[in-house]
Protein backbone atom coordinates (compact mmCIF):
# COMPACT_ATOMS: atom_id res chain seq x y z
CA UNK A 1 0.00 0.00 0.00
CA UNK A 2 1.01 3.61 -0.53
CA UNK A 3 0.24 6.55 1.69
CA UNK A 4 -0.66 9.84 0.01
CA UNK A 5 2.88 11.28 0.39
CA UNK A 6 4.36 8.24 -1.37
CA UNK A 7 1.68 8.45 -4.05
CA UNK A 8 2.60 12.07 -4.71
CA UNK A 9 6.05 10.96 -5.83
CA UNK A 10 4.76 8.40 -8.30
CA UNK A 11 3.72 8.75 -11.91
CA UNK A 12 1.20 6.80 -13.96
CA UNK A 13 2.16 5.12 -17.28
CA UNK A 14 0.77 8.22 -19.00
CA UNK A 15 3.03 10.54 -17.04
CA UNK A 16 0.34 12.05 -14.81
CA UNK A 17 1.76 12.88 -11.40
CA UNK A 18 -0.08 11.75 -8.27
CA UNK A 19 -1.24 14.84 -6.41
CA UNK A 20 -3.59 15.11 -3.46
CA UNK A 21 -5.68 17.63 -5.40
CA UNK A 22 -6.00 15.51 -8.54
CA UNK A 23 -9.32 13.89 -9.37
CA UNK A 24 -10.93 11.19 -11.48
CA UNK A 25 -14.15 12.05 -13.30
CA UNK A 26 -16.81 9.34 -13.34
CA UNK A 27 -20.15 9.42 -15.14
CA UNK A 28 -23.24 7.24 -14.83
CA UNK A 29 -25.44 7.60 -17.92
CA UNK A 30 -28.60 6.35 -16.26
CA UNK A 31 -32.08 5.78 -17.60
CA UNK A 32 -33.51 8.68 -15.59
CA UNK A 33 -30.49 10.90 -14.93
CA UNK A 34 -26.97 11.62 -16.15
CA UNK A 35 -24.85 11.65 -12.99
CA UNK A 36 -21.27 12.75 -12.58
CA UNK A 37 -18.71 12.88 -9.78
CA UNK A 38 -15.23 14.18 -9.16
CA UNK A 39 -13.42 11.71 -6.90
CA UNK A 40 -10.01 12.08 -5.30
CA UNK A 41 -7.60 9.16 -5.53
CA UNK A 42 -8.43 8.12 -1.96
CA UNK A 43 -12.14 7.86 -2.76
CA UNK A 44 -13.51 11.17 -1.46
CA UNK A 45 -16.21 12.77 -3.60
CA UNK A 46 -15.47 16.44 -4.19
CA UNK A 47 -18.57 17.18 -6.27
CA UNK A 48 -21.62 15.30 -7.53
CA UNK A 49 -24.04 16.51 -10.21
CA UNK A 50 -27.20 15.05 -11.75
CA UNK A 51 -29.10 16.08 -14.88
CA UNK A 52 -32.48 14.69 -15.97
CA UNK A 53 -32.75 12.72 -19.22
CA UNK A 54 -35.67 13.75 -21.44
CA UNK A 55 -37.56 11.24 -23.59
CA UNK A 56 -40.15 11.37 -26.32
CA UNK A 57 -43.04 8.98 -25.69
CA UNK A 58 -45.19 7.73 -28.58
CA UNK A 59 -48.72 6.27 -28.75
CA UNK A 60 -47.47 2.71 -29.33
CA UNK A 61 -45.15 2.55 -26.36
CA UNK A 62 -42.24 4.28 -28.08
CA UNK A 63 -39.54 5.66 -25.77
CA UNK A 64 -36.82 7.54 -27.63
CA UNK A 65 -34.37 10.37 -27.07
CA UNK A 66 -32.29 12.70 -29.20
CA UNK A 67 -28.65 11.53 -29.28
CA UNK A 68 -27.24 15.03 -29.82
CA UNK A 69 -29.23 16.47 -26.91
CA UNK A 70 -28.14 13.56 -24.74
CA UNK A 71 -24.50 14.20 -25.63
CA UNK A 72 -24.84 17.88 -24.83
CA UNK A 73 -26.38 16.92 -21.49
CA UNK A 74 -23.28 14.84 -20.76
CA UNK A 75 -21.07 17.78 -21.76
CA UNK A 76 -23.00 20.05 -19.40
CA UNK A 77 -22.43 17.68 -16.47
CA UNK A 78 -18.70 17.38 -17.26
CA UNK A 79 -18.37 21.16 -17.64
CA UNK A 80 -20.05 21.82 -14.29
CA UNK A 81 -17.75 19.30 -12.60
CA UNK A 82 -14.66 20.77 -14.29
CA UNK A 83 -15.64 24.25 -13.11
CA UNK A 84 -15.29 23.15 -9.47
CA UNK A 85 -11.49 22.69 -9.67
CA UNK A 86 -8.88 25.40 -9.95
CA UNK A 87 -7.42 23.94 -13.13
CA UNK A 88 -8.58 21.34 -15.64
CA UNK A 89 -5.18 19.64 -15.40
CA UNK A 90 -6.26 18.40 -11.96
CA UNK A 91 -8.63 15.97 -13.71
CA UNK A 92 -6.55 12.94 -14.59
CA UNK A 93 -9.01 10.85 -16.62
CA UNK A 94 -12.68 10.23 -17.37
CA UNK A 95 -14.78 7.07 -17.64
CA UNK A 96 -18.48 6.28 -17.73
CA UNK A 97 -20.85 3.47 -16.90
CA UNK A 98 -24.36 3.37 -18.29
CA UNK A 99 -27.83 1.88 -18.30
CA UNK A 100 -27.18 0.23 -21.65
CA UNK A 101 -29.52 -1.69 -23.92
CA UNK A 102 -30.39 1.19 -26.24
CA UNK A 103 -29.79 1.47 -29.98
CA UNK A 104 -28.13 4.22 -32.04
CA UNK A 105 -27.78 4.19 -35.86
CA UNK A 106 -25.06 6.42 -37.35
CA UNK A 107 -24.31 7.53 -40.91
CA UNK A 108 -20.88 7.86 -42.56
CA UNK A 109 -20.31 11.17 -40.72
CA UNK A 110 -21.23 9.55 -37.38
CA UNK A 111 -24.44 11.55 -37.29
CA UNK A 112 -27.52 9.80 -35.85
CA UNK A 113 -29.94 8.57 -38.53
CA UNK A 114 -32.90 8.41 -36.15
CA UNK A 115 -33.63 8.93 -32.43
CA UNK A 116 -32.13 6.56 -29.87
CA UNK A 117 -34.41 3.63 -29.03
CA UNK A 118 -34.47 3.14 -25.25
CA UNK A 119 -34.73 -0.21 -23.45
CA UNK A 120 -38.07 0.90 -21.95
CA UNK A 121 -39.63 1.05 -25.45
CA UNK A 122 -42.67 -1.29 -25.63
CA UNK A 123 -43.49 -1.40 -29.34
CA UNK A 124 -41.75 -4.73 -30.03
CA UNK A 125 -43.62 -8.02 -30.43
CA UNK A 126 -42.40 -11.04 -32.44
CA UNK A 127 -39.97 -9.29 -34.80
CA UNK A 128 -36.93 -11.02 -33.33
CA UNK A 129 -38.45 -14.47 -33.82
CA UNK A 130 -39.28 -13.58 -37.42
CA UNK A 131 -35.80 -12.32 -38.21
CA UNK A 132 -33.87 -15.07 -36.43
CA UNK A 133 -36.34 -17.75 -37.59
CA UNK A 134 -37.42 -19.39 -34.33
CA UNK A 135 -34.18 -19.05 -32.39
CA UNK A 136 -33.12 -21.47 -29.70
CA UNK A 137 -33.67 -19.26 -26.65
CA UNK A 138 -31.51 -21.41 -24.37
CA UNK A 139 -28.64 -21.28 -26.86
CA UNK A 140 -29.09 -17.52 -27.18
CA UNK A 141 -28.99 -17.19 -23.38
CA UNK A 142 -25.88 -19.33 -22.97
CA UNK A 143 -24.14 -17.23 -25.63
CA UNK A 144 -25.27 -13.75 -24.63
CA UNK A 145 -25.49 -14.33 -20.87
CA UNK A 146 -28.90 -12.72 -20.48
CA UNK A 147 -32.32 -14.39 -20.60
CA UNK A 148 -34.10 -12.73 -23.50
CA UNK A 149 -36.03 -9.51 -22.87
CA UNK A 150 -37.91 -8.16 -25.87
CA UNK A 151 -36.70 -4.63 -25.22
CA UNK A 152 -32.97 -4.51 -25.99
CA UNK A 153 -30.91 -3.95 -29.17
CA UNK A 154 -31.51 -7.40 -30.69
CA UNK A 155 -35.25 -6.69 -30.56
CA UNK A 156 -34.73 -3.10 -31.75
CA UNK A 157 -32.63 -4.16 -34.73
CA UNK A 158 -35.07 -6.91 -35.66
CA UNK A 159 -37.89 -4.37 -35.63
CA UNK A 160 -35.82 -1.90 -37.68
CA UNK A 161 -35.03 -4.61 -40.23
CA UNK A 162 -38.76 -5.21 -40.77
CA UNK A 163 -40.15 -1.69 -40.29
CA UNK A 164 -37.40 0.82 -41.10
CA UNK A 165 -35.49 -1.25 -43.61
CA UNK A 166 -33.88 1.61 -45.52
CA UNK A 167 -32.68 3.36 -42.39
CA UNK A 168 -31.03 0.19 -41.15
CA UNK A 169 -29.46 -0.41 -44.57
CA UNK A 170 -28.10 3.13 -44.66
CA UNK A 171 -26.43 2.82 -41.24
CA UNK A 172 -22.64 2.72 -41.29
CA UNK A 173 -22.26 2.17 -37.54
CA UNK A 174 -24.53 0.69 -34.89
CA UNK A 175 -23.93 1.21 -31.18
CA UNK A 176 -25.36 2.23 -27.83
CA UNK A 177 -25.52 5.73 -26.39
CA UNK A 178 -22.36 5.23 -24.27
CA UNK A 179 -20.41 4.20 -27.36
CA UNK A 180 -21.77 7.24 -29.19
CA UNK A 181 -20.70 9.59 -26.38
CA UNK A 182 -17.21 8.04 -26.28
CA UNK A 183 -17.00 8.33 -30.07
CA UNK A 184 -17.84 12.02 -29.85
CA UNK A 185 -15.28 12.48 -27.08
CA UNK A 186 -12.36 10.66 -28.71
CA UNK A 187 -13.19 9.85 -32.36
CA UNK A 188 -12.60 6.21 -31.36
CA UNK A 189 -15.36 3.60 -31.85
CA UNK A 190 -14.99 1.18 -28.95
CA UNK A 191 -17.07 -0.57 -26.31
CA UNK A 192 -16.52 -3.07 -23.49
CA UNK A 193 -17.81 -6.61 -22.84
CA UNK A 194 -20.14 -5.51 -20.03
CA UNK A 195 -21.91 -2.91 -22.15
CA UNK A 196 -21.86 -5.17 -25.22
CA UNK A 197 -23.65 -7.93 -23.28
CA UNK A 198 -26.86 -5.89 -23.15
CA UNK A 199 -27.10 -5.92 -26.95
CA UNK A 200 -27.53 -9.74 -27.18
CA UNK A 201 -25.06 -9.52 -30.08
CA UNK A 202 -22.03 -10.37 -27.95
CA UNK A 203 -20.76 -13.89 -27.26
CA UNK A 204 -19.54 -13.87 -23.66
CA UNK A 205 -17.68 -17.16 -24.03
CA UNK A 206 -15.56 -16.05 -26.99
CA UNK A 207 -15.53 -12.33 -26.05
CA UNK A 208 -16.41 -11.50 -29.67
CA UNK A 209 -19.46 -10.31 -31.56
CA UNK A 210 -21.82 -13.23 -32.26
CA UNK A 211 -21.57 -13.57 -36.04
CA UNK A 212 -24.52 -16.00 -36.59
CA UNK A 213 -26.93 -13.54 -34.96
CA UNK A 214 -25.43 -10.48 -36.65
CA UNK A 215 -25.59 -12.14 -40.09
CA UNK A 216 -29.32 -12.79 -39.73
CA UNK A 217 -29.90 -9.13 -38.97
CA UNK A 218 -28.25 -8.26 -42.27
CA UNK A 219 -25.52 -6.22 -40.66
CA UNK A 220 -21.77 -6.69 -40.29
CA UNK A 221 -19.61 -6.92 -37.18
CA UNK A 222 -17.49 -4.18 -38.81
CA UNK A 223 -20.42 -1.84 -38.13
CA UNK A 224 -20.15 -2.49 -34.39
CA UNK A 225 -17.60 -1.02 -31.96
CA UNK A 226 -14.26 -2.63 -31.26
CA UNK A 227 -14.42 -4.52 -27.95
CA UNK A 228 -11.82 -3.69 -25.30
CA UNK A 229 -11.77 -4.57 -21.60
CA UNK A 230 -13.34 -2.33 -18.97
CA UNK A 231 -10.59 -0.17 -17.52
CA UNK A 232 -8.62 0.02 -20.78
CA UNK A 233 -7.93 3.26 -22.61
CA UNK A 234 -10.39 4.14 -25.40
CA UNK A 235 -8.49 7.23 -26.52
CA UNK A 236 -7.98 10.84 -25.55
CA UNK A 237 -10.27 13.84 -25.56
CA UNK A 238 -10.46 15.68 -28.88
CA UNK A 239 -9.99 19.45 -29.09
CA UNK A 240 -13.68 19.89 -29.91
CA UNK A 241 -14.83 17.79 -26.95
CA UNK A 242 -12.35 19.56 -24.67
CA UNK A 243 -13.77 22.92 -25.67
CA UNK A 244 -17.33 21.80 -24.90
CA UNK A 245 -16.47 20.09 -21.63
CA UNK A 246 -13.87 22.41 -20.13
CA UNK A 247 -11.40 19.52 -19.85
CA UNK A 248 -7.94 19.57 -21.39
CA UNK A 249 -7.37 18.06 -24.84
CA UNK A 250 -5.78 14.61 -24.65
CA UNK A 251 -7.36 13.81 -21.29
CA UNK A 252 -7.54 9.96 -21.25
CA UNK A 253 -11.00 8.43 -21.74
CA UNK A 254 -11.29 4.94 -20.21
CA UNK A 255 -13.71 2.13 -21.06
CA UNK A 256 -16.48 1.72 -18.50
CA UNK A 257 -19.17 -0.92 -17.96
CA UNK A 258 -22.88 -1.55 -17.56
CA UNK A 259 -24.23 0.54 -14.68
CA UNK A 260 -24.74 -2.17 -12.03
CA UNK A 261 -21.20 -3.62 -12.40
CA UNK A 262 -20.07 0.00 -12.21
CA UNK A 263 -21.93 0.52 -8.94
CA UNK A 264 -20.42 -2.74 -7.63
CA UNK A 265 -16.94 -1.33 -8.24
CA UNK A 266 -17.98 1.87 -6.50
CA UNK A 267 -19.28 -0.03 -3.44
CA UNK A 268 -16.47 -2.63 -3.13
CA UNK A 269 -18.69 -5.54 -4.15
CA UNK A 270 -15.84 -7.63 -5.51
CA UNK A 271 -15.99 -11.01 -3.79
CA UNK A 272 -18.27 -14.03 -3.59
CA UNK A 273 -20.55 -13.45 -0.60
CA UNK A 274 -21.03 -9.74 -1.41
CA UNK A 275 -24.46 -8.66 -2.67
CA UNK A 276 -25.21 -5.24 -4.13
CA UNK A 277 -28.77 -3.92 -4.21
CA UNK A 278 -28.70 -1.32 -6.97
CA UNK A 279 -31.95 0.64 -6.78
CA UNK A 280 -32.93 2.88 -9.68
CA UNK A 281 -35.39 2.62 -12.56
CA UNK A 282 -34.98 -1.12 -12.05
CA UNK A 283 -33.95 -2.66 -8.74
CA UNK A 284 -31.14 -5.14 -9.29
CA UNK A 285 -29.33 -7.62 -7.08
CA UNK A 286 -25.70 -8.08 -8.18
CA UNK A 287 -23.53 -10.97 -6.95
CA UNK A 288 -19.92 -11.81 -7.97
CA UNK A 289 -19.41 -15.54 -8.62
CA UNK A 290 -16.60 -17.45 -10.30
CA UNK A 291 -18.85 -20.26 -11.59
CA UNK A 292 -20.60 -18.97 -14.74
CA UNK A 293 -22.43 -22.26 -15.22
CA UNK A 294 -24.03 -21.85 -11.79
CA UNK A 295 -25.36 -18.48 -12.87
CA UNK A 296 -26.65 -19.98 -16.13
CA UNK A 297 -28.44 -22.76 -14.22
CA UNK A 298 -30.25 -20.09 -12.19
CA UNK A 299 -31.15 -18.11 -15.34
CA UNK A 300 -29.55 -14.94 -14.01
CA UNK A 301 -28.37 -11.96 -15.99
CA UNK A 302 -24.62 -12.56 -16.33
CA UNK A 303 -21.94 -9.89 -16.48
CA UNK A 304 -18.28 -10.55 -17.49
CA UNK A 305 -17.32 -8.66 -14.38
CA UNK A 306 -13.73 -8.18 -13.23
CA UNK A 307 -10.99 -7.30 -15.67
CA UNK A 308 -8.76 -10.24 -14.75
CA UNK A 309 -11.46 -12.66 -15.98
CA UNK A 310 -11.46 -14.42 -12.62
CA UNK A 311 -14.97 -13.54 -11.57
CA UNK A 312 -18.32 -13.27 -13.34
CA UNK A 313 -21.39 -11.77 -11.71
CA UNK A 314 -25.06 -12.63 -11.71
CA UNK A 315 -27.96 -10.20 -11.56
CA UNK A 316 -31.63 -10.60 -10.70
CA UNK A 317 -34.00 -7.71 -11.14
CA UNK A 318 -37.33 -6.05 -10.52
CA UNK A 319 -37.55 -4.50 -14.02
CA UNK A 320 -38.77 -0.89 -14.26
CA UNK A 321 -40.12 -1.01 -10.70
CA UNK A 322 -38.98 2.58 -10.19
CA UNK A 323 -41.46 3.71 -12.84
CA UNK A 324 -44.29 1.80 -11.14
CA UNK A 325 -43.36 3.31 -7.77
CA UNK A 326 -43.34 6.79 -9.29
CA UNK A 327 -46.81 6.18 -10.79
CA UNK A 328 -48.15 5.23 -7.35
CA UNK A 329 -46.50 8.23 -5.69
CA UNK A 330 -47.80 10.64 -8.33
CA UNK A 331 -51.33 9.30 -7.95
CA UNK A 332 -51.64 8.84 -4.19
CA UNK A 333 -48.94 10.89 -2.47
CA UNK A 334 -47.88 13.93 -4.50
CA UNK A 335 -47.23 14.99 -8.09
CA UNK A 336 -44.87 17.80 -7.08
CA UNK A 337 -41.17 17.96 -7.86
CA UNK A 338 -40.30 17.20 -4.23
CA UNK A 339 -42.69 14.22 -4.15
CA UNK A 340 -40.01 11.78 -2.97
CA UNK A 341 -39.27 13.91 0.08
CA UNK A 342 -43.01 13.94 0.82
CA UNK A 343 -43.18 10.18 0.19
CA UNK A 344 -40.36 9.55 2.67
CA UNK A 345 -41.80 11.86 5.33
CA UNK A 346 -45.25 10.24 5.02
CA UNK A 347 -43.78 6.74 5.36
CA UNK A 348 -41.90 7.84 8.49
CA UNK A 349 -45.21 8.73 10.17
CA UNK A 350 -46.26 5.06 10.22
CA UNK A 351 -44.55 2.76 12.68
CA UNK A 352 -43.55 -0.84 11.88
CA UNK A 353 -46.53 -3.14 12.27
CA UNK A 354 -49.09 -0.37 11.73
CA UNK A 355 -49.40 -0.96 7.98
CA UNK A 356 -52.78 -2.54 7.15
CA UNK A 357 -52.04 -2.62 3.45
CA UNK A 358 -49.72 -4.57 1.15
CA UNK A 359 -48.82 -3.11 -2.24
CA UNK A 360 -46.90 -4.92 -4.98
CA UNK A 361 -45.64 -1.99 -7.11
CA UNK A 362 -45.13 -4.27 -10.14
CA UNK A 363 -48.79 -5.32 -10.29
CA UNK A 364 -50.82 -2.85 -8.21
CA UNK A 365 -50.05 0.55 -9.75
CA UNK A 366 -53.59 0.86 -11.16
CA UNK A 367 -55.49 -0.22 -8.03
CA UNK A 368 -57.63 2.12 -5.93
CA UNK A 369 -56.05 3.00 -2.57
CA UNK A 370 -58.16 6.08 -1.89
CA UNK A 371 -59.42 4.85 1.49
CA UNK A 372 -55.89 4.74 2.92
CA UNK A 373 -53.80 7.62 4.25
CA UNK A 374 -50.70 8.82 2.36
CA UNK A 375 -48.53 7.45 5.19
CA UNK A 376 -50.04 3.97 5.00
CA UNK A 377 -49.70 3.92 1.19
CA UNK A 378 -46.10 5.16 1.33
CA UNK A 379 -44.98 2.56 3.84
CA UNK A 380 -46.90 -0.18 1.98
CA UNK A 381 -45.02 0.69 -1.24
CA UNK A 382 -41.69 0.46 0.56
CA UNK A 383 -42.56 -2.78 2.34
CA UNK A 384 -43.98 -4.32 -0.85
CA UNK A 385 -40.79 -3.52 -2.75
CA UNK A 386 -38.64 -4.94 0.07
CA UNK A 387 -40.70 -8.15 0.10
CA UNK A 388 -40.19 -8.57 -3.65
CA UNK A 389 -36.45 -8.22 -3.12
CA UNK A 390 -36.61 -10.70 -0.25
CA UNK A 391 -38.27 -13.29 -2.54
CA UNK A 392 -35.48 -12.85 -5.11
CA UNK A 393 -32.75 -13.18 -2.49
CA UNK A 394 -34.42 -16.23 -0.93
CA UNK A 395 -34.34 -17.93 -4.33
CA UNK A 396 -30.69 -16.98 -4.54
CA UNK A 397 -29.78 -18.51 -1.19
CA UNK A 398 -32.00 -21.57 -1.74
CA UNK A 399 -29.72 -22.41 -4.66
CA UNK A 400 -26.71 -22.61 -2.37
CA UNK A 401 -25.32 -19.13 -2.94
CA UNK A 402 -24.28 -17.54 0.35
CA UNK A 403 -24.78 -13.85 1.08
CA UNK A 404 -22.46 -12.53 3.80
CA UNK A 405 -22.65 -8.81 3.13
CA UNK A 406 -25.28 -6.55 1.56
CA UNK A 407 -24.62 -3.03 0.32
CA UNK A 408 -27.13 -0.69 -1.26
CA UNK A 409 -26.81 2.00 -3.91
CA UNK A 410 -29.29 4.30 -5.60
CA UNK A 411 -31.78 7.04 -4.80
CA UNK A 412 -33.69 5.09 -2.09
CA UNK A 413 -30.53 5.09 0.06
CA UNK A 414 -31.33 8.74 0.80
CA UNK A 415 -34.42 7.57 2.74
CA UNK A 416 -33.56 6.32 6.24
CA UNK A 417 -37.00 4.76 6.62
CA UNK A 418 -36.70 2.78 3.37
CA UNK A 419 -33.23 1.49 4.30
CA UNK A 420 -34.54 0.49 7.75
CA UNK A 421 -37.48 -1.37 6.18
CA UNK A 422 -35.09 -3.26 3.90
CA UNK A 423 -32.84 -4.12 6.86
CA UNK A 424 -35.83 -5.46 8.80
CA UNK A 425 -37.36 -7.47 5.95
CA UNK A 426 -34.05 -8.82 4.63
CA UNK A 427 -32.89 -9.45 8.21
CA UNK A 428 -29.50 -7.97 7.48
CA UNK A 429 -27.37 -4.93 8.21
CA UNK A 430 -27.17 -3.03 4.93
CA UNK A 431 -24.20 -0.78 4.18
CA UNK A 432 -24.91 2.46 2.36
CA UNK A 433 -22.52 4.96 0.82
CA UNK A 434 -22.32 7.36 -2.15
CA UNK A 435 -26.17 7.48 -2.32
CA UNK A 436 -27.32 7.46 -5.93
CA UNK A 437 -23.80 8.07 -7.24
CA UNK A 438 -22.21 4.65 -6.70
CA UNK A 439 -22.19 3.94 -10.45
CA UNK A 440 -20.38 7.19 -11.18
CA UNK A 441 -17.88 6.43 -8.40
CA UNK A 442 -17.32 3.00 -9.97
CA UNK A 443 -16.63 4.73 -13.28
CA UNK A 444 -14.02 6.85 -11.50
CA UNK A 445 -12.39 3.64 -10.22
CA UNK A 446 -12.15 2.42 -13.83
CA UNK A 447 -10.68 5.77 -14.87
CA UNK A 448 -8.00 5.26 -12.23
CA UNK A 449 -7.27 1.72 -13.41
CA UNK A 450 -7.00 2.90 -17.01
CA UNK A 451 -4.35 5.48 -16.12
CA UNK A 452 -2.33 3.29 -13.78
CA UNK A 453 -3.32 4.98 -10.52
CA UNK A 454 -4.76 1.65 -9.40
CA UNK A 455 -3.58 -1.78 -10.55
CA UNK A 456 -7.13 -3.15 -10.43
CA UNK A 457 -10.37 -2.87 -8.42
CA UNK A 458 -8.85 -4.56 -5.36
CA UNK A 459 -5.87 -2.23 -5.41
CA UNK A 460 -8.18 0.79 -5.66
CA UNK A 461 -9.87 -0.16 -2.41
CA UNK A 462 -6.62 -1.04 -0.67
CA UNK A 463 -5.27 2.42 -1.47
CA UNK A 464 -8.48 4.05 -0.31
CA UNK A 465 -8.06 2.41 3.09
CA UNK A 466 -4.37 3.32 3.41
Amino acid sequence: MYNMKEMNSLKTPYGVEYMEKNYLLGLDLGTTNIKGVLVSYDGKVKKAISKRVLYNHGPNGEVECDAQKFYMGVMQVIKELTATVKSANQITAISMVSASGNTVLLDEKNEPIRPVINWMDKRFTDEMENVLRKPDMQELYETAGWPFYNSFPLAHLSWLKLNETEKLKSAKRICMITDYVNLRLTNEFKTNPSTATTSYLFDQKTAKWASPIIDKLGISSKMLPEIIESGKKIGVLSKEAAKLSGLLPRTPVIAGAFDHPGAARGMRVLHEGDLLLSCGTSWVGFYPLKDREKLVSMEMLIDPFLSDGGCWAGMFSLPSIGKHIDTLIMKWISDKEDRYEIFNSEAAKVKPGQTVLLINPLTDSQKDFSKYSPGIISRAIMEGTALLMRARIDNFTNNGIIVNRIVMAGGPTESKVWVKILCDILKADIQVSYGGYAGAVGAAVLAGIGTGIYIDEYDAWNKRRS
